[in-house]
């Protein structure tokens, strides 16, 4: 993406955010998994290494509990990383609502193991994650945060962050030179598909 992409890139906010809306229109999540998700990274209109940085911030994220709240952490990264936020708001989306509990359970036991501590299995984890999304859907979009937040109590959330953490940072470092080697790779493609194209 031109500079417009960024927050606090000099250019007019309100257009960069009716842009920002347009775009995540265009990017539902049940669109972005498989050859769809990596679609959308290639053909965003920014520098690659730009593109590559919001994508490995945006694998960070995404395996944070910091579910509601995704969106909002990117556009605030944005205003001191030169990152592409759209490549983050695509990126976090591997984090939905059919994978959110596995990933949230897997980092809880690696959190567990890290911490030394004991907690639930998964079956007893998936209804005390539905019992809390279930509180949370009655609520408006911030009290619904906020009360997932609480419900989650301090053990649980503690071993979540620090499992999070750790495969955040595990999947976002291979997440930028792979995503900058692809975006490189689809340019040079194409271009080489219109140069041998006829005028």
């Amino acid at each position: 993406m031109t500079d417009s992409s960024k927050i606090g890139g000099g250019a007019d906010t309100s257009s960069e955010e009716a842009s920002l809306v347009d775009s995540e229109e265009k990017v539902p999540p049940e669109k972005t998994a498989g050859i769809g998700f990596w679609h959308k990274l290639l053909q965003l209109d920014d520098t690659p290494e730009s593109i590559a940085l919001g994508a490995a911030v945006g694998m960070f994220i995404a395996w944070t509990p910091t579910v509601g709240i995704q969106m909002v952490i990117v556009i605030l990264l944005a205003l001191v990383i030169p990152m592409n936020r759209l490549a983050a708001l695509i990126v976090i989306y591997i984090s939905n609502p059919l994978t959110m509990i596995p990933m949230y359970y897997l980092e809880y036991l690696l959190g567990l193991q890290i911490l030394g501590g004991q907690g639930m299995n998964y079956d007893e984890f998936l209804v005390f994650f539905n019992e809390i999304l279930e509180i949370a859907n009655r609520e408006t979009f911030w009290t619904a945060t906020k009360v997932f937040l609480e419900q989650l109590g301090y053990p649980v959330l503690k071993a979540l962050t620090v499992g999070g953490a750790l495969l955040g940072i595990l999947t976002a470092i291979p997440t930028y030179p792979l995503t900058l080697k692809w975006v490189k790779g689809y340019r040079n493609s194409r271009r080489k598909a219109n140069d041998a194209s006829p005028l």
